[in-house]
């Protein structure tokens, strides 16, 4: 029988460790690429087979591991959160107040470390914001029946790459939502673009000390 000094104590929560071990991986391979692109020879892509050295390739290679492992991770966390609250009313709640804050700190604190600046042009949407993203969606899903659930997921699976062939390539062509959402060619050059300016800008900080 429980003492009444510790009657309203709730036990400590039991870690998973594979989650934990996952996550920390991710994590090391990220701080991989990031350095690479601050670090490395901004006038290489490392994915360009003509220009590019195996080792370099494979630094890029890796980390593509990363992303879709912290979406993925992301959603067992809400599973697992929602198989601990008061129903899919609470977890919703919280997911759309985590998505936003994740959100904005993607385009402040994130912008702010790659670029120097907040004036832009550039706003950096890309995974924290991704996922912040994903939770608002999923504040909604996690009230649909699950069949609705699973029709929306293939609708997304299937349709994603189908619509692309109809996508604008330019700014201001199109909508800019759908240029986001599906990753048009001109903003993955204009990151590009940017990540060098940054690169460089930190090496002649660099020399300068």
């Amino acid at each position: 029988m429980p003492r009444p000094e510790f009657a309203g104590v709730r036990a400590p929560r039991q870690r998973l460790t594979s989650i934990d071990a996952l996550r920390g991986i991710v994590m090391v391979l990220m701080v991989l690429d990031h350095a690479r692109d601050f670090f490395g020879l901004v006038d290489v892509d490392p994915t360009d087979f003509d220009t590019t050295t195996p080792a370099l390739f494979l630094t890029r290679w890796v980390t593509h591991f990363c992303a879709p492992t912290f979406v993925f991770l992301a959603g067992v966390g809400a599973f697992m959160l929602g198989r601990r609250l008061d129903g899919p009313g609470e977890l919703s709640r919280h997911l759309f107040v985590r998505g936003l804050w994740l959100v904005v700190l993607e385009f402040t604190i994130v912008t702010f470390a790659w670029t120097n600046t907040f004036d832009g042009p550039l706003w950096y949407f890309q995974v924290i914001a991704a996922i912040g993203a994903a939770m608002v969606g999923m504040s909604v899903l996690v009230l649909l029946p699950p069949f609705v659930v699973a029709a929306i997921g293939l609708a997304v699976v299937f349709g994603h790459d189908a619509i692309r062939p109809w996508l604008p390539e330019a700014p201001g062509s199109g909508s800019d939502a759908l240029q986001v959402l599906f990753g048009s060619r001109f903003g993955r050059a204009a990151s590009r673009s940017a990540r060098t300016s940054c690169s460089c800008s930190t090496r002649s900080c660099r020399g300068s000390a």
